[in-house]
């Protein structure tokens, strides 16, 4: 126990009611809910290690960054508020594999974001447009790329050196804006990728896995959020964006 102050606790206690991280129960009396009991799990617990130490810098930097700007559209990843909140010249990409203890929490936060939402194999025809492996060319031929029959996945070297290889799929570096070294698969895959980038990176990584690809056989696959322009938007289509 923490000894805290009752009218202290009280006070703490009320706000996370007030944003359902916590349940009022009755006078004085709260109960977990399903926000604070993911925040008891690794994967809850590394969320909050990506705010402290990489979001949350950022964000307090922001107002400087655009004021240098002259309030521009920013869209150079070396440029920004990330440079600026942790005081780096790196990509974020880059900076994390200089901080691997920050890298680790964003893979498990990254393989939990996800979780509670329906996963894009409920919605897309997969085994209609791509699970036909009987279409291939030869036993070699891959059947699915996730850069992100045979399949590979593919990352940086500091995400795929943190990975557990499986029987059912095989581990691959490679870096998206090079060329891509599988050629002629079914389908490449990219899940929540190009919100990172701005349009002209986007086409680059397109550009480089379209040189890989089969005339008639091969398709991309984007597994993105889309932001509406219109309406309100989930507070984590909003950061993204």
């Amino acid at each position: 126990m923490t000894a805290a102050d009752e009218t202290l606790l009280g006070r703490l206690l009320r706000y996370l009611a007030g944003i359902d991280a916590i349940a009022h129960a009755g006078p004085d009396s709260y109960v977990a809910t399903t926000i604070s009991k993911a925040f008891t799990t690794a994967k809850g617990i590394s969320g909050s290690g990506i705010f402290v130490n990489c979001l949350i810098p950022s964000w307090t930097k922001l107002h400087k960054t655009l004021a240098e700007s002259g309030y521009g559209n920013l869209c150079d990843p070396l440029h920004c508020a990330f440079q600026t909140g942790l005081n780096s010249n790196d990509h974020v990409f880059e900076w994390f594999a200089k901080n691997p203890s920050v890298l680790n929490d964003f893979n498990i936060f990254m393989s939990a974001q996800r979780e509670g939402h329906e996963y894009w194999l409920d919605f897309y025809p997969f085994e209609q447009q791509i699970g036909n492996a009987s279409q291939s060319k030869d036993d070699t031929t891959v059947l699915f790329v996730d850069i992100g029959g045979r399949m590979v996945l593919q990352d940086l070297p500091q995400t795929i050196e943190q990975i557990t290889a499986g029987p059912a799929m095989e581990h691959m570096v490679h870096d998206f804006f090079t060329l891509q070294p599988v050629k002629g698969a079914h389908a490449y895959y990219f899940r929540n990728i190009f919100h990172d980038w701005p349009e002209e990176q986007c086409r680059a990584i397109l550009q480089q896995t379209c040189t890989a690809m089969a005339k008639g056989f091969s398709k991309i696959l984007i597994n993105e959020m889309v932001v509406p322009l219109q309406r309100g938007r989930p507070i984590r289509l909003a950061i993204r964006h």
